[in-house]
């Protein structure tokens, strides 16, 4: 399966707008728990009292993507300069939103939900090792760095074959079942991971 569609949206998605403290703990529960599911996601962020910043703050995320929500796990206003440097030390930024696969890949047939947590407080080796982890195997590294899996059972079981489909098979398994991708994400002083959720449509 090619992933190159898939990884331009996702860092697209990852630094449209402005980006602690456990980041990895952070998008496990966050994000990977409640599988990339908005409305989950955001009654996990209000218990955890994270403030969602206003709608321009997600930046231009472009019509593919819809209703995109973005978390700070503090709240920025009313601090001074100095206060705003100690919040950063440990800084953890959750952006959600989702789009239909046609006009974001130009596939027909699933639904795509996002989950993303960016960090300075983390780097990609260390998100990498303990992505690889928690899942129980290696990433692709093709074109970026991947993992795909399924559940059965409530248990993560690898879709990493996928890889090896051409694109009109790697296509109707996404059609037929829900897929779970995670991208890891790094730029300058931040690194985060994505989980995306292939939903079929019906």
């Amino acid at each position: 399966m090619k992933y190159h569609a898939i990884t331009s949206f996702v860092a697209a998605l990852a630094f449209a707008g402005p980006v602690a403290a456990e980041p990895f703990k952070s998008f496990v529960d966050i994000c990977v728990s409640n599988d990339a599911s908005a409305p989950a996601i955001e009654r996990v962020l209000s218990e955890r009292v994270w403030v969602e910043m206003p709608a321009e703050s997600s930046g231009d995320m472009g019509s593919d993507f819809q209703d995109p929500s973005m978390h700070l796990n503090f709240d920025p206003n009313g601090l001074n300069e100095a206060e705003l440097a100690a919040a950063a030390e440990t800084m953890e930024m959750v952006l959600i939103g989702w789009g239909d696969g046609e006009s974001i890949f130009d596939i027909e047939g699933f639904k795509f939900d996002a989950c993303m947590l960016v960090s300075p407080n983390t780097d990609s080796p260390t998100l990498n090792q303990r992505m690889t982890a928690y899942l129980g195997f290696p990433p692709d590294t093709g074109e970026g760095t991947v993992w795909a899996y399924s559940k059965a059972n409530g248990r993560i079981v690898s879709e990493m074959g996928l890889a090896e489909l051409d694109d009109d098979q790697a296509n109707a398994a996404i059609r037929q079942r829900q897929i779970y991708m995670v991208f890891l994400i790094d730029q300058d002083d931040m690194a985060g991971l994505v989980l995306g959720a292939f939903r079929p449509a019906s």
